[in-house]
């Protein structure tokens, strides 16, 4: 798995074939951020993503921000989640 960081966002990217858990990628980003000594973590996503919504407040992400916005063309409820780290 390769951790990088591009334009102060965090990439995840795991090697083709290699079977990685969400929970284990979410896991290994919050060791990166707390390892640089990171204040607060946030990310975004969709209204309507249940399972994405899930593991981030399983993970101590709380909702901080909603906004409507354009995404690939369509209208979306943009969340934005945000945890210490």
């Amino acid at each position: 798995m390769t951790i990088g960081m591009r334009r102060n966002a965090l990439r995840l990217l795991a090697p083709y074939g290699l079977r990685v858990t969400r929970v284990a990628l979410l896991a290994a980003a919050m060791d990166f951020c707390q390892s640089r000594h990171y204040e607060r973590v946030h990310l975004w996503t969709f209204e309507g993503l249940d399972a994405a919504r899930h593991l981030y407040e399983k993970s101590g992400f709380r909702l901080a921000h909603q906004q409507r916005g354009t995404q690939w063309g369509a209208e979306v409820n943009e969340q934005k989640f945000e945890r210490r780290a």
